[in-house]
């Protein structure tokens, strides 16, 4: 059996990676060239920021691998103050080899200011959204180490490689954002929480658009291009691939192509001629093109016998044509097309030859302008 690889797919009308420049002024607005409706994703010198803003995540390694050794009332005191900068001591269960799994459950228990985990042998503190855990230096409330609680504090941070000072959190690297429209100036505004810090950031937007705005499809719905699916291309057979094929045939203009001369037809041509009305042209070009695809694909049947060319693939004949140009557009030809295959299963299509403008098929069905 014979494929080709997938072409024709209903456009998304995403505008990918849209340069854009921040308002010079507030250093936290831009403005999108298109109306956006879903899909915003910001991208700043690179990294994707969420809506939230980006973070960047600080955590405190304990330098020393398990076992732990903790001794009572000689090292068994933590220090830490949260983000209020409220502190308090917090007191460890004693032990001669206490794993990391054992102790990291006690503290997500007693400091839940942080995520605690192990990481090859090591205890992690991870700092959690909103929150802050700061292991305090004792000495600083108790610079002449008078204090039990201060030598206790030393030989714990000792015993379990805490360097005092180090602190768990999150850091604002990127502002949040949000979308915001001006009705009066039909305008649409990306805006940060805050100013960007960088002078010359590069920003990049990802979004989804309205048919008549699509620069990929030009409104008419519908695309060309390539997709992947399941890390393959996604590929036709059968009635699709004939109808794809006969696409090739009838819209490449006849002699562009490098090495197939004979491949394609005329049609962009006959719209605007003189000798006959635009749509008894475009039907005998329609009609030369698939005797032309009908021909090729008979030669690959007998000539190229593993490619296994399959009755719902091959173009039997054509049993209808019919052109005419709609009413809102005589620039353009619509083609209504009825393809028979040699399993005699009917193939519709319909076209439009010339290049309409998007607004003239907003609105209209899928079957106005592809095969339905």
């Amino acid at each position: 059996m014979s494929y080709d690889f997938a072409t024709l797919q209903v456009c998304k009308h995403t505008i990918v990676d849209e340069s854009s420049i921040l308002d010079s002024e507030t250093r936290s607005r831009l403005t999108f060239q298109k109306q956006p409706i879903s899909g915003v994703s910001v991208t700043v010198d690179g990294n994707t920021i969420p809506a939230n803003g980006l973070f960047g995540k600080q955590s405190v390694v304990f330098a020393r691998k398990e076992p732990y050794r903790i001794t009572k009332n000689v090292s068994d005191l933590i220090y830490v103050a949260n983000k209020l900068g409220e502190a308090r001591y917090v007191e460890l269960p004693p032990g001669l080899a206490i794993s990391a799994k054992t102790l990291t459950s006690y503290l997500n228990i007693h400091i839940p200011e942080a995520a605690f985990v192990v990481k090859n042998g090591h205890v992690v503190a991870e700092p959690k959204l909103g929150e802050t855990l700061l292991f305090k230096n004792p000495r600083l409330v108790d610079p002449a180490v008078s204090l039990p609680a201060t030598t206790r504090v030393e030989g714990c941070y000792r015993d379990l490689g805490i360097i005092a000072g180090r602190e768990a959190r999150y850091t604002l690297i990127y502002p949040g954002w949000k979308v915001e429209s001006n009705d009066v100036l039909n305008e649409y505004y990306l805006v940060f929480d805050n100013s960007i810090r960088n002078s010359t950031p590069v920003v990049n937007l990802t979004y989804n658009t309205i048919a008549p705005f699509c620069s990929r499809c030009q409104g008419s719905t519908y695309e060309f291009d390539y997709r992947v699916v399941d890390s393959s291309y996604e590929t036709v057979r059968n009635t699709d691939l004939l109808a794809q094929e006969l696409d090739k045939f009838m819209f490449t203009q006849i002699g562009s192509h490098f090495k197939w001369r004979w491949l394609g037809s005329d049609l962009f041509n006959q719209i605007g001629g003189k000798s006959l009305d635009a749509s008894s042209r475009v039907n005998l070009d329609i009609t030369n093109a698939f005797a032309t695809y009908q021909n090729i694909k008979t030669q690959q049947a007998s000539t190229f016998r593993m490619q296994n060319v399959t009755d719902a693939e091959f173009p039997a004949s054509i049993l209808r044509v019919n052109s005419s140009s709609p009413p809102d557009d005589p620039t353009v030809v619509v083609a209504d097309i009825l393809i028979s295959n040699r399993a005699q299963q009917e193939v519709p299509l319909t076209r439009v030859i010339g290049n309409p403008d998007p607004l003239s098929l907003a609105g209209t069905s899928s079957a106005y302008i592809f095969r339905g």
